[in-house]
């Protein structure tokens, strides 16, 4: 894949100064923000000048909050958020109006949710099913977020830990990606529609022009 056209972030509120220039120098035109209308509120992103701002929520109101007791339930509700980007017809349309968007940019872009790894973790395995990338570099790609969030999850874990050790197997299964969240979208895409193309034009209703911009700019000269 071609770098330089679309990054991936958590939410940018608390970036520094000499952060936001750098979005800047690489180049970036447009932020999509896919979190819900009252996330960015309590956590806005910065304005960075020469930037646009937009705001897609990939959840569609839904609340994504786990409220089990136990790492099993936590598990099983990752697997089931996944396949809610397959099965919600409302997610589909706004994963679809993400896409859509990076099509159209004149430029680099970043994407970013919460924590970047599960909405733009699905977003980014799509742009690499375009690209042409097969399902192990995929899904090798997404359990990445667990290298470059190590810090950030064991303080989080560490922190759950001082309620309780139950508390914190629930946010460890929540912090840390197990390649099974991902492949159980992706079963359920291959279930619904019988591919994952099918699902990008069929279950997205992406038409084939966006498909092609969108694969020509991603895949590597």
């Amino acid at each position: 894949m071609a770098t330089g056209v679309v990054y991936r972030s958590g939410q940018l509120k608390g970036i520094t100064a000499d952060d936001a220039a750098t979005l800047v120098v690489l180049g970036i035109g447009d932020i999509y923000d896919l979190r819900s209308r009252s996330a960015a509120r309590k956590s806005p992103d910065p304005v960075i000048s020469g930037i646009a701002y937009s705001r897609i929520d990939v959840f569609s109101g839904h609340s994504k909050s786990y409220k089990g007791r136990t790492a099993a339930g936590a598990r099983a509700y990752m697997r089931a958020m996944n396949r809610a980007f397959v099965t919600d017809s409302a997610q589909r349309s706004k994963i679809a109006k993400v896409l859509t968007a990076i099509a159209g940019a004149s430029g680099p872009v970043l994407i970013h949710c919460a924590a970047g790894k599960d909405r733009t973790g699905w977003v980014s395995a799509m742009l690499q099913t375009i690209a042409g990338a097969g399902r192990k570099a995929i899904v090798g790609q997404y359990v990445l977020s667990n290298t470059y969030r190590k810090a950030l999850i064991e303080t989080r874990v560490a922190a759950a830990r001082r309620t309780s050790a139950r508390k914190a197997a629930i946010v460890g299964e929540q912090e840390r990606l197990r390649p099974s969240y991902l492949e159980a979208g992706l079963d359920k895409a291959a279930a619904r529609y019988g591919s994952l193309s099918r699902y990008l034009t069929k279950g997205l209703k992406l038409p084939a022009a966006t498909i092609a911009l969108l694969r020509a700019k991603l895949r590597q000269a």
